[in-house]
């Protein structure tokens, strides 16, 4: 087969950079990611991220499609979030899986 056909059945594809609506995904989840972050790092809250930029998205289509994002949250730091978008007419919004430090 071609490249293409090469993925992992029901596995995540390669990666490639953020649409406008992975975009609106994670800002509608980011008071989410910001509450999974602080719980996660175990230290002083954030009270805000110092800047929320998506770099580059990877997707899995089941019943709705998985979403890897890497996210730049400030100079030097990035987090890796994983979210999850139901098939619309479940007529249900994103929803955050994990976040990860990087």
């Amino acid at each position: 087969g071609t490249a293409k056909n090469m993925n992992m059945v029901g596995g995540f594809g390669g990666s490639q950079a953020p649409d406008a609506e992975v975009v609106k995904h994670l800002e509608s989840l980011k008071a989410d990611i910001l509450k999974s972050h602080n719980e996660a790092r175990g230290d002083a809250p954030l009270s805000g991220f110092e800047a929320f930029e998506a770099l580059e998205c990877r997707t899995q289509v089941v019943a709705g499609t998985n979403y890897q994002v890497k996210v730049r949250i400030g100079s030097e730091k990035f987090i890796n979030v994983q979210f999850h978008v139901p098939l619309p007419h479940t007529g249900q919004g994103p929803q955050l899986m994990h976040v990860t430090s990087e």
